[in-house]
């Protein structure tokens, strides 16, 4: 598995049928499971659930103990935290987030829950110097049907025909998507005003630094 600190097989796949491991590798982002009144329940989605419940709480385990160690304040506030800070480099005044695990929270987003999901693009920003200023990604959710995406269909090898598809189809997925980049001036208000926008860093007016939103200077 590419995607650290994932880097052997998960327990349910093979043999139970869960679909996470082949859907963290593809960066789907499936967030959740979200079943339907009246549609059966695969036995594979009950494993998931517990293999997207562990994954999330050890990313969660490894962050703290990485922003710990940077000697900044404690993770997961509102917006984006990287899994490392070493996702975030400034060579001169470009900022570069690279590919990585992110964690994101937004009061405002899928009830407030905070949700890990897996950047596969390097973005860059160029900030505004001594200004108030938040820079961050745009992200909004969708659900996936079986239409959409086959593997969701049942895989326990049954064949029968339920609701017009062989073999039939189970819970849809709530897909996280990360679909631009944006800045906004201020420092307060920005999450909770704005649903699909989550900061990653900011500026001051005070200096020439740039910070994530917990104060851990960028360098």
């Amino acid at each position: 598995m590419p995607n650290y600190p994932f880097n052997s097989k998960f327990p349910l796949g093979f043999t139970y049928g869960s679909r996470v491991e082949n859907q963290i590798n593809s960066n789907k982002n499936y967030a959740l499971l979200a079943f339907k009144p009246g549609f059966p329940l695969q036995a594979s989605e009950l494993n998931e659930i517990q293999e997207i419940f562990y994954a999330q709480q050890a990313l969660t385990a490894e962050m703290v103990s990485n922003w710990i160690g940077s000697g900044s304040k404690g993770p997961g506030w509102n917006g984006i935290t990287p899994l490392n800070p070493n996702l975030l480099d400034r060579v001169s005044n470009t900022i570069t987030l690279s590919p990585g695990w992110l964690f994101l929270k937004n009061p405002h987003f899928l009830g407030g829950m905070g949700i890990w999901i897996y950047n596969d693009t390097t973005y860059t920003f160029t900030p505004t110097l001594q200004a108030d200023f938040t820079y961050g990604l745009v992200i909004s959710y969708s659900e996936i049907t079986a239409t959409q995406d086959s593997e969701l269909k049942d895989n326990s090898g049954n064949t029968r025909t339920i609701y017009g598809t062989t073999p039939y189809a189970g819970a849809d997925r709530i897909k996280v998507t990360i679909t631009g980049t944006k800045s906004k001036s201020g420092l307060t208000g920005v999450v909770s005003t704005d649903a699909t926008y989550f900061p990653i860093i900011k500026t001051l007016s005070t200096d020439s630094k740039v910070y994530t939103l917990n104060n851990y200077e960028i360098t």
